[in-house]
């Protein structure tokens, strides 16, 4: 398959040297703010509840594990992967519509 957009694994991976600005010379700077704009139309567009939308930032930016983020929020680190899971499936959908929209505009 064709792929338009980077990887939304790829940018939650890095999301936490994007925002803070610290690159290594292999990557650029205006791709990744056009990533981090596109992630976060995608954010918006994956409909996340507030719990799942608060366990990728603790995960992705504030960098906590699973077992830490269910000590805090009172909950079983099981039910944190699966949270976790279901908000990352859910924007790699949003992201592979878009991708399928744009493919069969150009077709």
């Amino acid at each position: 398959m064709i792929r338009l957009y980077k990887s939304p694994t790829a940018i939650l991976n890095n999301l936490h040297e994007i925002r803070e600005g610290t690159y290594n010379t292999a990557r650029c700077f205006q791709a990744d703010c056009d990533d981090l704009m596109t992630f976060n139309q995608a954010l918006s567009a994956a409909n996340l509840s507030a719990k799942q939308r608060r366990i990728l930032y603790m995960y992705y930016i504030e960098e906590l594990n699973q077992s830490e983020i269910a000590y805090i929020l009172e909950t079983s680190q099981p039910n944190v992967s699966m949270i976790l899971s279901r908000g990352v499936r859910a924007i790699k959908q949003v992201y592979k519509n878009w991708e399928r929209k744009e493919l069969n505009e150009c077709t």
